[in-house]
């Protein structure tokens, strides 16, 4: 098989050069270093996505109660529902995200790399030292052995200024404590402590939050990690396209294969630039670093 450099130009595809064997290994790591850095970062925007539409329904809700306080039981319980799917998704999705960027690290880099420690360093450190991180985390599991704890919302009103008769509202999302003990004996001996240190009803809106925060930061991490690795195959790539601007076509790579039982016949599978996760890997680097990562090529 002769991987060739070639673009296509509506229905005619162009063949610029053969790529020797040591550019084609160094581009087909950077398609899957870029594509598995693409599903690392749809995973983050789910966890992100599933935190905002939390917020979302409490603001929601919030401003309901404030044109309308009257709360009938069909009222209760569709907030009850939706509040409960909404963190139930949340809880899947953040330990997703932390189980498949271990797996990703580790496959990519091996378990005694520099990037892999990292990545279990900064999470054991936020599991040891932050009592949200470590209960949001078992949490998951309470979820998913138990069913969803949320024990009850509280909705209020708070008048702030008597004189202008104006009134704060808050929708809170409470957790039993006793209910949490009770129905789960794998928190730990260190989070069962911490558990029953905490008042009756866990406000757990606030935990979330702080989560993350965190998976924010495990995030950078990834991409800093990410643009390391990336420096010198982005940098490829690049020249490559150049190449193929002058036809001003679709970059491919045309793996050509002679079929064996016939030597006028040949076989072409295309391999297409993965421009789209190009533009994305160049749109988090332009907000992460404030520089064009791919223009710039080898930095």
């Amino acid at each position: 098989m002769k991987p060739v450099l070639a673009a296509m130009c509506g229905t005619s595809l162009y063949s610029i050069r053969e790529l020797a064997k040591e550019e084609y290994t160094t581009l087909t790591n950077a398609f899957y270093q870029l594509n598995k850095f693409a599903e690392s970062q749809q995973l983050y925007q789910m966890v992100k996505l599933n935190y905002d539409a939390i917020q979302e329904a409490l603001i929601k809700y919030c401003v309901q109660y404030c044109q309308n306080s009257v709360m009938d039981w069909p009222r209760i319980e569709h907030m009850f529902l939706d509040v409960n799917r909404l963190i139930l998704n949340f809880l899947s999705i953040f330990r997703t995200f932390l189980d498949h960027s271990e797996a990703s690290i580790k496959k990519g880099h091996g378990k005694d790399s520099n990037q892999f420690r990292q990545f279990k360093d900064v999470c054991t450190e936020f599991y040891d030292n932050d009592f949200s991180y470590r209960f949001i985390y078992k949490l998951r599991n309470y979820a998913q052995h138990c069913g969803m704890p949320v024990g009850n919302l509280e909705v209020s009103s708070k008048l702030i200024e008597p004189d202008r008769k104006e009134t704060q509202h808050s929708l809170k999302v409470f957790f039993n404590k006793e209910e949490l003990l009770d129905r789960y004996d794998s928190w730990g001996k260190q989070l069962t402590l911490d558990i029953k240190k905490l008042s009756d009803n866990i406000e757990i809106t606030v935990h979330i939050n702080c989560v993350m925060k965190f998976i924010e930061i495990i995030n950078s991490q990834i991409k800093e990690n990410v643009f390391t690795d990336l420096k010198i195959g982005i940098s490829f790539i690049q020249r490559l396209l150049q190449e193929t601007e002058v036809f001003n076509g679709d970059p491919c790579i045309a793996c050509v294969k002679t079929d064996n039982e016939d030597e006028n016949k040949t076989n072409v599978k295309l391999e297409w630039f993965p421009l789209h996760h190009i533009e994305m890997l160049n749109r988090v680097y332009t907000t992460h670093k404030y520089t064009n990562f791919f223009l710039e090529g080898s930095l």
